[in-house]
């Protein structure tokens, strides 16, 4: 008895149906249709390989920093020596390539250096750099395919298969579309 009264004062509210709109329904039915989802995923795939084959052409900068310590201890004929080295290596560079086949880099490297040498004998000995050393260098290079790498054609097939990959699955979804609508 207990049960009926709760389900009639409860029941009206879990009875109320939501009125469900054509324009509803149908946008319903695209968003949950697996064959539709699946031309969505492969229109994802497809446009990510778009971008990373157009992405060769794009510059991109390197860097790199590196460094070295060496201590040695040895004996010559003229005493015990001590050899201290330590140094700095920094070097960045930009490179490019285009679809012609050319390339173009340039890059610097700077090195900081120290030492420091110990003759420990009769007359002890001390040799060591007062300032740091420092070289550095700059290099640009540009270079060209003579072989196949010189056409344009052909360094594009890669863009290429990748924007008819997009325009297949551009295509396969339109379909899919379609399809669920008919």
């Amino acid at each position: 008895m207990i049960g009926l009264l709760i389900l009639s004062l409860f029941g009206s509210a879990f009875a109320e149906t939501t009125e469900l709109q054509y324009a509803d329904a149908l946008q319903t039915a695209l968003d949950r249709n697996p064959s539709l989802q699946g031309s969505v995923a492969q229109l994802d795939q497809a446009s990510g390989a778009l971008l990373a084959a157009e992405g060769v052409y794009d510059p991109f900068v390197t860097g790199r920093t590196t460094y070295s310590s060496m201590t040695s201890e040895s004996i010559r004929e003229f005493g015990e020596v001590l050899s201290e080295f330590a140094a700095l290596d920094t070097a960045t560079g930009l490179s490019w390539q285009s679809s012609w086949g050319t390339s173009a880099s340039i890059d610097l490297s700077t090195t900081r250096s120290r030492f420091k040498y110990e003759l420990a004998g009769d007359i002890p000995l001390t040799i060591e750099s007062d300032e740091p050393l420092y070289q550095t260098r700059l290099a640009a290079t540009i270079s060209q395919s003579l072989m196949e790498g010189h056409r344009r054609s052909y360094n594009l097939q890669a863009v290429r298969q990748a924007q008819q990959a997009v325009d297949i699955s551009k295509l396969t979804q339109r379909l899919q579309r379609q399809q669920t609508l008919a």
